[in-house]
């Protein structure tokens, strides 16, 4: 089931593809090196591939906030129609960096709120190339699918995460842009650009009794040696269950209390002050 709610982040705009071409670009991206930087953010298989950046060297997967325009790295350089499309569909001297974003077989990224790093930041656009229904992001306490060829920004300030559920690999373009620039003022083909306030997001099942029972009995299980597959259960389950994203540091705080468990307790503390920026 799908109904419409007002979120900060949503569909700006669509771009359309040439399918001969998006479909050579797609089979290009199975031979290409990922970056793990900010793996740390990672559950299962997700990954990030650098297309243009600060300096135009593939090996830097950072991001940057800097004065002047971003330059394409080697394997930008190999993806042709893409850079192409990006040109054509926004002004480039705005950009700051161009990745890929890869997730499937149940990859998912731990909750979090983005640019607690940097003064400003920036704002990030989203274009799905390559997606399936059940490849899903969140927004604190709402569920939502983006579709192939819609320009959506992502308001990485607010808690969010995002999981692929599905049979299909899910590939995106992330664009970061400079974050001062007016966000229709960053489109050269103004066709392209028409927000869409209003998001679907997929209506789940009730977080009832039963769940938090479950949940709360992990304290029975959890240990260091698998600490990290608890995070990934406790993540998965706001996709699935009407239930905020955040609320996994607070079950992780509660079982690692209920186990007696400082040490990982003080780590669950960490963690959220890591990711969302709480203490």
């Amino acid at each position: 089931m799908l109904n419409k709610v007002e979120l900060k982040s949503h569909q700006i705009g669509t771009v359309k593809f040439n399918n001969e071409y998006l479909n050579n670009e797609l089979k290009k991206l199975h031979g290409i090196p990922f970056h793990t930087v900010y793996s740390e953010y990672a559950l299962g298989t997700w990954r990030t591939s650098c297309l243009a950046n600060k300096n135009g060297s593939f090996d830097d997967g950072l991001s940057y906030e800097y004065s002047g325009v971003a330059q394409i790295t080697g394997v930008g350089e190999q993806f042709a129609y893409f850079i192409s499309l990006i040109k054509k569909t926004f002004h480039w001297e705005y950009i700051k960096s161009i990745r890929f974003f890869s997730s499937k077989n149940n990859g998912m990224i731990i909750p979090h709120r983005d640019y607690l790093e940097f003064k400003k930041g920036f704002t990030r656009l989203h274009i799905p190339i390559q997606t399936d229904p059940l490849c899903l992001n969140s927004e604190q306490n709402f569920i939502y699918h983006m579709k192939v060829g819609e320009i959506w920004l992502l308001e990485g300030r607010v808690p969010h995460s995002a999981g692929s559920f599905g049979v299909t690999e899910k590939l995106s373009i992330v664009i970061d842009f400079d974050p001062d620039c007016n966000l229709s003022f960053l489109f050269k083909d103004k066709q392209c650009y028409n927000p869409q306030r209003n998001t679907e997001i997929v209506i789940r099942k009730k977080f009832d009794n039963h769940c938090n029972d479950s949940m709360r009995r992990l304290h029975k299980k959890i240990n260091n040696d698998n600490f990290n597959e608890i995070v990934r259960y406790l993540t998965k389950i706001h996709f699935f269950r009407d239930v905020k994203c955040t609320e996994i540091f607070n079950w992780l705080e509660e079982i690692c209390d209920r186990a007696e468990n400082n040490l990982l307790k003080s780590h669950s503390i960490t963690m959220r002050k890591y990711f969302i920026g709480e203490d």
